[in-house]
This record gives structure tokens, C-alpha cells and sequence, in this order.
């Protein structure tokens, strides 16, 4: 997984690109990485279900997960990303919907046929991680901000409003504009226009009927299958669109007493516990539930609705039940409909949105015939009825909400190619020719894995902390006070020149302007430095030398080699040298004892030592090099000797003024003679010679070449 560069922004569908099903949308700006939902696609079995989560080279890089509801296609595969991978940051979603899906998944574990992806345990250590979220609350967490509105959908949908860094993106999810009988429509996130909104092409720019024309068609529907004689079969998830559809039908039922000898049933495990979760989440729906709530009326207490588990339904003659799951791929809805298709008295209502590849979506091409589970061929002569309550918005409500956001950037997602194509079209048809404004946002269609890449302009805003800000103020203050004196009339711009040793310090996209020494203060940064040392070996013959003199003069030997180079060379003390405060080299030494004679000192080689810079860097690499091309070589070793014995040492009185408080015993000539037989005794060359006039200015000739060389 590449991180988003700078000011680019990327947008890769795992899932839910060109398809419905497996809603994963990988978000990526300013090294941090948000996946946008998790699900599982419906109509697919074990790895195949799953998003592509393989396009993520490093899944533990993920740093927050959004979940917008509970449905399979939104959730189900949060427990085998947060269990099966390296996956190591926060998740944030509703508390119905951390409630809802924790049943839904335990439920679709239960109805697995063979082993699954994940199991109990991984559910349960994959709810233990999740934090919830309120609607209208924002969270920041890594320096990504993130808004929860509702989104109508289902109970607890949210979108989210993403900043970071400035920049707003708005992920819709699943949404409806359209209130029903328990949830309000989705509000317009505040905040104005975000720069990409990421939204829903479901129903591309198919429109549907109102509320009140559904529910008729609804209720006619389930009332003529029943009164004829036959059963009539809703395939519902347990959680969702099912409680919405109860309500309605107990209501009809309520109002004709000559359906009420018929039963309905729910036939769901989760029927008991589904609807404790709703009486729970009451202050999340409409104005009407909310109000009858208060006056202590269960909205949800259901007169003509009865729980069934496995039951034989054949023995109560004409019935309706609603039973999951809502695409007929197992389970009790299966069970049912395989046991009535072909009796042309029953019915089955497919009463919310189908995806490719489930026997619900296969149904509505009014097939003769169908496959049984196992493999059995049985004719299909059962009537078939398409009433839509699956609460996605249609294309005008689409459109109007797009309209009222205005959006700079528009990315399509969870719909087929096919209606995400209409949708594009339709949008860039309605924007070119019906928008009040110049401003035509792009809008992209992705596939699954294909990246859409925004870039954004970046403006720094910093706020100004402390002594800056007291020094800036008064500043502006003279400047002002020198512009009124001088004004003409005319508008003047002032221009501020940031104290000395201001910084800029951001930290999760927020900056401020700091003095160093109030950094603590203002910032959780603090000073530090680098200590370096590089220690520089001496040649035997370089040590047998340096230790033949007093330390003091092996000290002003090397301060001399030194000055020829730099400037500002002191000796800071008896065995070191400081070149302009930066650098400092040091005598390392160690003590030899003999078995006749007493301890004496031995030099083994120079450290040099600095605290990390720029410059210090550079002035001890400098300060390295020359010394060990000095003492590597026997002709720049006995030049700086012969420099030593010659040269008048008064000019080196700012030296020796720090080595043991007083001035150094002066380095004789015999005693410079005696060093330099010895290291001509040991010379296998032939050049060995007296020290002379002569031999000295030689020397310093071979000094300058070697040192033009390096």
C-alpha cells in the first residue's frame, strides 16, 4: 500500500466499485489511511466474499475504519480484517449499529454451511475493539477528524464527515431522503460544501414510488395472496427493513378486522432480541415514535405479529411470514420458498434491493424453474411481486442532495456499472445545464482497485503562542502607529518580520509559531542534541613521538598544524584543543608499566568530538582528514617538529594561557632534535637527514603539495 504523497488524495474502492455488494473504500491523504466501510458480498462464498484487501500491501498501515450500518454488505467483514490481518488502529461506528451487527454476524456465523471466515471468538475480540460514535459528536483521533450524521437507511445509518489537514470528504454510505414510519430521512451535513463527496449509485436514475404509494401496493399484494388461499413469503434480514415492513402490516391487519383470522409470522431467531435492540434505539427515529415513547406506548409492540422458530407452517393454512435472509441464499426464507414455489396459490414478495448472483435477483427475471440447495430442479409457478422498501435514495432525491451540497468533487460508488454510468451521465447533464454557478465538480466512476487521485492546494494557518506573539503585537502595533502618522488615504499593507529564533511546529495538522525557548511550553516538542566522537588511531611511529613530549607541547604541535587550516584554534586545557567552539580534539592516552621501570604515559590516538550541525559536521570531517594525513605521513610529521623548534612560541600565548593556568615549558631545540632522531632511526628511507634551514623549508614545500593533493 502506497501512502499518498503530499497534498494527493486517493480514493481505491476495495469494494463496492461498479458493484453492490462488499462496500470497502480505501481513503488515503497526508499518511493516513481510512477504510470507509467493510463488508462482505451477499451473493458470494468465503475469500471471494471478501473486498480486495490484497491491494493493501501492509493492512497494520490501516489507521481508522468507519463503518456506516450494519448490513452484511457494509460490516460483515470487519472481524476477519481486524482478526486475520495486522490491522492495528481504531473503529468507529453507531451504538445500534455496533449493537445490530453484532447479532446479525453471530446469526450468519449460525447459518454457515461450512467453515467461514471467522468464528464466535473472532466476533466477539473484533466488538471488544469497536468505539462508538453519536450522531453530530466529532472525534479526532491522529489528526482526522470525523462527524457522524444521520443517514436514515436503517437504524443508526451515519454518513461521515472526514477532515483532514483542512480538507473535507463526505461518505454518504447507504442513505434516504425519504422518512418511514420509524427513521427520519438523512440530514445535510453542516460544514458546506466538502471538496470530494463519495456517494451511493444504487438505483443510478431509476425513481421510485412515495411511501404511501409502496405501502398500498404492499399491503393489496400480501392481501390477495392471502386471500386466495395461499401463503404469502417476505424474505427479510432480521434487522432492518423487516421492522419497518411489521409496522405496516400490523397496522393494516389493525384496520381490516376481515384479514385478522390470518397470522402473520416472523420467523427469525433474532426476532425477540431484534426488536429490544429497536425499543432501545427510540431516541434515534422519527418525531412519532419518539413522541409516543414518551408517553410510555411501545411503538414496537406488535398485536398481530407472532414469533415462530422452525415451526411446520403448511398446518395454519393461509399465512404471511416474513423470514430471513432477505436474498433466499439459505435459511428459513429458503426452506420456504422452496417448499411453495411450486404451488401457483403462494406468493413471495421480494420487498427490498437484490444483488447479481442471489437467488432474490434471480427471481425477477420470472424464471419457470429453480435450482434447490440440493440440486433438486423444481417448477417455479408461485407468484412473484418487486416492491421496493430497501430505503436507498432513487435519482431525485440523489440529485437534490448533491445539488445542495455542492461538492467540488463527486466519486460514484456502490451501484452496477450499468446504473453508475446512467447516474454519471445524468449528473454532468443536470450540473452543465441547471446549476446556478460556474462550478462543474468532476465525478468518477471507479471500478474495484482503481485509484482516483485529487490534489489540493496547501495553505499553512498558524496560530501564535506565547513571547511571538507578544513581540509580533507590538510590532504591528509601531507599525501602525508609523502608518497612521504617515497615511495619505490610502490602504496600506503591513508586512511582519518574525522575531529570531522563531519556529514553525505542526502537529496533526495543526501549526504554530514558537520561540525556541518557550518550545516546552507551548508544544510537547523538546531541544535535544547529538553528541559525536570519531577516534583516530596514531601510527606507532606518530605515538612513540607525541609521547617523547611534554604533553603540554604535543598539544601546541597539533594547535599549530591546526592554524595553519583554521581559524579560532585554542587549547582548552592540558590535553585538548577547541576549534571555534564547535570542535574539540582530545590527547587519548593510556599508562605503560614495566616490571624495571616506573608507569609512563603512552598516546594511543586523538578523539574528536562535536555536537551535531551543519557546520561542526563539516569542521570536524575537516579537522579529521588533516590530522591523520599529518601523522600518517613521516615528512608532514617531522615539518610540523621542525615548525615547532623554529617558531617563536610567544605567538601562541592565548594557547598556552589555558593549559595548567600559566605558560607551557618552552619546547627546546634539543629536545625537538632528540624526537626527530628517533623517528629517523626508525625511517627505512633513504631521505633521512639533519634538521636544517634548509631541510625545514623542504619539509614545508612537501607540506603544501600534500596538502594541495588532498
Amino acid at each position: 500500500m502506497e501512502s499518498a504523497a503530499g497534498e494527493e488524495m486517493i480514493i481505491m474502492p476495495l469494494g463496492g466499485g461498479q458493484e453492490v455488494g462488499r462496500s470497502c473504500i480505501l481513503l488515503q491523504y497526508q499518511n493516513r489511511n481510512i477504510l470507509l466501510d467493510c463488508g462482505c458480498h451477499p451473493g458470494r462464498d468465503g475469500d471471494d466474499s471478501l473486498p480486495f484487501f490484497d491491494a493493501l500491501s501492509n493492512p497494520g498501515e490501516i489507521d481508522l475504519i468507519l463503518i456506516t450500518h450494519f448490513h452484511i454488505d457494509h460490516c460483515a467483514a470487519l472481524p476477519y480484517f481486524t482478526e486475520r490481518t495486522d490491522f492495528k488502529g481504531k473503529i468507529y461506528m453507531t451504538h445500534p449499529t455496533k449493537a445490530v451487527m453484532k447479532l446479525l454476524l453471530s446469526d450468519n456465523i449460525r447459518l454457515q454451511s461450512k467453515q467461514g471466515l471467522y468464528n464466535e471468538q473472532d466476533l466477539q475480540n473484533c466488538i471488544d475493539k469497536i468505539d462508538v460514535i453519536n450522531y453530530h459528536q466529532t472525534v479526532e483521533y491522529k489528526g482526522i477528524k470525523f462527524t457522524a450524521t444521520a443517514a436514515g437507511h436503517v437504524l443508526g445509518a451515519a454518513m461521515f464527515s472526514i477532515e483532514i489537514d483542512g480538507i473535507r470528504v463526505l461518505y454518504t454510505g447507504d442513505y434516504s431522503m425519504e422518512e418511514d414510519r420509524h427513521l427520519a430521512q438523512a440530514e445535510i451535513p453542516p460544514g458546506g460544501p466538502p471538496d470530494v463527496l463519495i456517494i451511493e449509485s444504487t438505483f443510478g436514475t431509476m425513481n421510485v414510488d412515495t411511501r404511501e404509494r409502496r405501502e398500498e401496493k404492499f399491503t393489496k399484494a400480501v392481501e390477495s395472496i392471502v386471500l386466495r388461499g395461499g401463503s404469502c413469503l417476505i424474505p427479510v434480514f432480521a434487522l432492518g427493513r423487516a421492522q419497518e415492513l411489521l409496522l405496516i402490516l400490523d397496522n393494516y391487519w389493525q384496520e381490516n378486522l376481515d384479514l385478522q383470522h390470518i397470522p402473520i409470522f416472523y420467523a427469525s431467531k433474532l426476532a425477540t432480541r431484534s426488536l429490544r435492540v429497536y425499543q432501545t434505539f427510540v431516541n434515534m427515529m422519527n418525531k412519532e415514535v419518539r413522541h409516543l415513547a414518551d408517553q410510555f406506548i411501545n411503538p414496537f409492540k406488535l398485536q398481530h405479529i407472532k414469533s415462530i422458530g422452525n415451526a411446520n407452517l403448511d398446518v395454519f393454512g393461509p399465512c404471511v411470514v416474513m423470514a430471513s435472509p432477505g436474498f433466499l441464499q439459505s435459511g428459513v426464507s429458503r426452506e420456504l420458498f422452496e417448499a411453495w414455489c411450486d404451488d401457483e396459490r403462494h406468493g413471495v414478495i421480494i420487498a427490498g434491493y437484490t444483488i447479481e448472483g442471489t437467488l432474490a435477483h434471480e427471481l425477477l427475471s420470472d424464471p419457470k424453474e429453480i435450482r434447490c440447495l440440493d440440486n433438486r430442479i423444481k417448477p417455479r409457478r408461485c407468484r412473484i411481486e418487486s416492491i421496493s422498501f430497501s430505503a436507498h435514495v432513487d435519482y431525485q432525491h440523489n440529485r437534490h442532495f448533491i445539488r445542495s451540497l455542492q461538492p467540488d468533487s463527486i466519486v460514484l460508488v456502490h451501484g452496477e456499472k450499468k446504473q453508475m454510468k446512467s447516474l454519471k451521465d445524468a449528473l454532468e447533464n443536470e450540473i452543465r445545464t441547471n446549476w446556478p454557478t460556474r462550478h462543474k465538480p468532476m465525478i468518477a466512476t471507479p471500478e474495484n482497485g482503481a485509484q482516483v487521485k485529487f490534489r489540493f492546494k496547501k495553505n499553512i494557518q498558524a496560530s501564535v503562542e506565547g513571547g511571538v506573539g507578544v513581540d509580533l503585537l507590538r510590532t504591528l502595533e509601531t507599525q501602525q502607529s508609523s502608518t497612521a502618522s504617515a497615511s495619505t488615504g490610502g490602504v496600506s499593507k503591513t508586512t511582519l518580520q518574525l522575531p529570531e529564533n522563531t519556529l514553525l511546529v505542526t502537529e496533526n495538522f495543526t501549526s504554530k509559531l514558537v520561540s525556541v525557548s518557550e518550545l516546552a511550553q507551548q508544544t510537547q516538542c523538546r531541544i535535544g542534541s547529538i553528541s559525536e566522537k570519531l577516534q583516530i588511531p596514531l601510527p606507532l611511529e606518530a605515538a612513540n613521538l607525541l609521547s617523547q613530549l611534554e604533553l603540554s607541547n604535543a598539544v601546541l604541535m597539533i594547535a599549530d598544524a591546526l592554524e595553519d587550516v583554521f581559524e579560532g584554534v585554542e587549547a582548552a586545557a592540558e590535553d585538548q584543543i577547541v576549534i571555534q567552539q564547535l570542535v574539540v580534539v582530545r590527547l587519548v592516552s593510556s599508562e605503560v608499566a614495566s616490571a624495571y621501570t616506573t608507569s609512563q604515559r603512552s598516546l594511543v590516538g586523538l578523539e574528536v568530538v562535536w555536537s551535531a550541525s551543519s557546520v561542526a559536521d563539516f569542521i570536524a570531517d575537516s579537522v579529521a582528514s588533516l590530522l591523520m594525513q599529518t601523522f600518517s605521513s613521516s615528512n608532514l610529521l617531522k615539518m610540523s617538529l621542525a615548525n615547532a623548534s623554529t617558531k617563536s612560541f610567544g605567538a601562541k600565548r592565548s594557547l598556552s594561557k589555558a593549559l595548567r593556568g600559566s605558560r607551557p615549558a618552552a619546547l627546546t631545540k634539543s629536545s625537538t632534535e632528540g624526537a626527530l632522531d628517533a623517528v629517523m632511526d626508525t625511517d627505512e628511507s633513504a631521505e633521512a637527514e639533519d634538521v636544517s634551514a634548509s631541510a625545514s623549508a623542504s619539509a614545508k614545500k612537501i607540506r603544501l603539495e600534500e596538502a594541495e593533493a588532498a
